[in-house]
């Protein structure tokens, strides 16, 4: 009988089952990470180019902290469509956050 020695594993071949050529657990599990690598990669790269949601926020948030005469010069020229939000956010900011951030 032609086997291993004592102390000595048998040697496989990574992902295969020596009976039939059958997926191992270990192949398995690598076929599953891969395509959970893959998935993952997809879906960050997807839209990717595209700014997100937050690069408003950071316009709302340099709006908000404008002076008064720049804030307004701005709602005469680029977004008077938004001008009732920048002035609730510019009174928000002025009575809430920059308080805070002054302390």
């Amino acid at each position: 009988m032609v086997g291993p020695e004592v102390g000595q594993e048998a040697i496989k071949p990574i992902g295969l089952d020596m009976c039939g050529g059958r997926i191992s657990s270990t192949g398995r599990r690598a076929a599953e990470l891969s395509v959970l690598f893959l998935a993952g990669v997809l879906f960050t790269g997807f839209r990717s180019g595209v700014p997100g949601p937050w690069l408003d926020e950071g316009a709302t948030i340099l709006s908000a902290q404008r002076p008064w005469s720049s804030l307004l010069e701005m709602l005469g020229n680029i977004d008077a469509v938004h001008g009732l939000y920048y002035v609730m956010m510019h009174l928000w900011w002025l009575f809430t956050i920059q308080g805070v951030v002054r302390v």
